[in-house]
Formats: C-alpha cells, structure tokens, sequence
C-alpha cells in the first residue's frame, strides 16, 4: 500500500490537462428527480437544498443529486472533476458529495467522496451481491489513504474541490481527491473475481447531496466541468 501511495504522488505531481473535450462525463442531467425547488441551475452552476430520496432502492432518506451521461466498464481515460464548492448547514451528518454509480440497486455504489461530522473527506465503496435490490453487500472494499488532513467547512466558504478517476478498461479505477489544489487521499476500486457479486453495467458520475436523514443545509457548486487529462508516466 504504501509504495502505491508513493507512485501516485510522484504521478499527480506531473497530471498535464488536455484541452477541454466534449465527453459524456460533463453532460448533467438531474438525477431521479427531487423536490421542487431543491436543485436549480444548469451546466456548470449549480444549487442543492434539503430534498426526499426519489431513487430507487437504498436505505438513505436524503437526495439533490445531478447525474453525467454514461461510460462503459471497459472505458479506459482519466478524467477530473472540478467545481468550487460552498455548503452552509448547522448539522454535522455525514453527506456524499460525488460518486460513481454503476446501475446497482442497494448497497454503496463504487465509489463515494463523503464528508464526515469532522468536516474531513473520505473515500468509501463496496461490492454487491446478485442483482435483486436491497442491502446484500461487501462493505469497504475500495482502498485508501484513510481522511484529508483539511477540512471541508460547513459555514458558507468556497473551496476549490476536485477528484481524479483513472479508469483501467477493466471495471476497476483509481480515484485521487485534492482540495484546495492540495491532494488530501487516494484510494483504488478493483473488480473481485467472486461470481456471486453484481458486475457494473456502466459507469456515470453523480454531484450534490446524499445522506441517511434529512437535515437542512444549501450547496452551491460553481465553475463545474470534468476534463479528460493524462497522468504522465
């Protein structure tokens, strides 16, 4: 673990951004619906307030997500996904702020990016098993360096908020998350070859706020895009 750490570290340091391409990652649609007035906005300015669930299947209560176009599993690219975030809420509940989902119903998707009561960053995703809906899962099995070392405050500020997906072809990915232009984790999601567990259908990105219980809280994301880049080698 740890001499993967080092690799990608010396990697991130060299990431060069090609120009900016139409991709299927930046195109954003409103995910599952919400409740009206909870998600306003379009291309790369968006705005997230408390919502209902409107997703199928899952335990969480709480839903404004806006979802990209889709990518298959055997999709090799890297891409990052920028935005400046400010979110103003009294609570300290734990919230998703970004994923990767992949057609599952129930269980964590691959890939969440979550803020915790402590207003540090984490990486989370687990496997799930079969295909019928419900929370028949392998908890945890993505690999990473732990929680940022910043915070993500709760009172307003803007701040810069990225994360790089590097996709193998394969169904597997390695994700790096930066804020404020510092990298704070990284972590890799790899396809397990047990044949009882739910094989990815397809892979799309989801932005806003998710979380087990309804609180109040306002989310603007500013500036969004997602630009294929290169890791140098």
């Amino acid at each position: 673990m740890r001499a993967f750490v080092v690799l990608t570290l010396v990697l991130l340091a060299t990431v060069s951004a090609r120009s900016a391409e139409a991709n299927p990652l930046d195109r954003w649609r409103v995910s599952c619906g919400a409740d009206a007035g909870s998600i306003s906005g379009s291309g790369g300015n968006w705005t997230f307030r408390t919502s209902s669930n409107h997703c199928d299947g899952g335990i969480f209560k709480q839903r404004a997500e806006i979802a990209s176009d889709k990518i298959a599993p055997s999709h090799r690219g890297t891409y990052r996904f920028s935005t400046t975030l400010s979110l103003a809420s009294p609570s300290s509940e734990t919230l998703t702020l970004f994923q990767i989902h992949d057609g599952r119903l129930g269980c964590g998707p691959p890939l969440m990016v979550r803020l915790g009561a402590d207003n540090r960053l984490f990486v989370t995703g687990d496997y799930k098993i079969g295909t019928q809906p419900g929370e028949n899962c392998v908890r945890d099995v993505l690999s990473s360096t732990g929680k940022s070392s910043a915070r993500l405050p709760r009172d307003g500020s803007a701040h810069d908020f990225a994360v790089i997906l590097d996709f193998d072809g394969q169904s597997g990915f390695r994700v790096f998350f930066y804020l404020d232009g510092a990298l704070q984790l990284s972590g890799q999601y790899r396809v397990s070859d047990d044949p009882r567990l739910f094989r990815s259908q397809h892979f799309y990105f989801k932005h806003g706020v998710y979380s087990q219980d309804v609180v109040p809280y306002e989310m603007s994301s500013r500036g969004l895009r997602v630009d294929k880049v290169q890791l140098a080698q």
